[in-house]
């Protein structure tokens, strides 16, 4: 289920795109892991969390932008009986950039405003990721979606520069990665499924 190149002329997101000229960015970039992800895990003290012999885990986070103090870091997994969780963290760093630390350099923490959120996916959410997982369009979405995106008319749409960029690793417990990144939202099927981990 590694993504390849190109997707379909019929697939969401490609409306109007130049899919050879799409086709030869996402090569010459390649894919590699974001090191962000490794943030991105299910607390210790978490009594459910994704076991050795899981399914599939997925990995997803939105990181604070120029646009937005927050980050938001989620990990959706099916274990080996079938049954999906999920787990997900908002961080405001809002209070961060206006606050002053303290004579020491230390900074206090103020009371959480996003407290963890954690327990089994909603039925609507596991049919739209067992959906878009298997689909044909999102398994041959690009690995890694340009900033600026080549278009038929010879234009290219932009992302805008302070936008942040969502990460998402897939992980199959036959052994295969995949390592997906979006500069700004889309609308393929794995931009599509990066919400849906997200919860937005």
């Amino acid at each position: 289920m590694t993504p390849q190149t190109a997707a379909e002329p019929s697939c969401p997101g490609y409306v109007n795109v130049d899919r050879r000229r799409l086709a030869r960015l996402v090569e010459a970039a390649g894919s590699s892991p974001s090191g962000y992800l490794d943030r991105v895990s299910v607390p210790e003290e978490v009594t459910v969390r994704p076991e050795a012999d899981a399914r599939v885990v997925i990995q997803a986070a939105l990181p604070e932008s120029a646009m937005g103090p927050t980050t938001t870091r989620a990990v959706v997994w099916q274990d080996a009986a079938g049954a999906w969780w999920y787990w997900r963290r908002t961080f405001d760093y809002s209070w961060v950039r206006q606050s002053a630390p303290n004579a020491d350099g230390t900074i206090t923490w103020e009371p959480e405003r996003y407290p963890p959120s954690t327990g089994s996916l909603p039925a609507p959410a596991v049919e739209q990721v067992e959906f878009l997982l298997s689909h044909p369009c999102r398994t041959s979405d690009p690995a890694a979606w340009p900033r600026e995106l080549p278009l038929r008319s010879g234009r290219t749409r932009e992302c805008p520069l302070d936008a942040a960029s969502y990460v998402m690793r897939i992980q199959w417990r036959e052994g295969a990665v995949e390592n997906i990144s979006a500069p700004c939202e889309n609308e393929t099927m794995t931009f599509q499924l990066i919400k849906t981990v997200l919860g937005r």
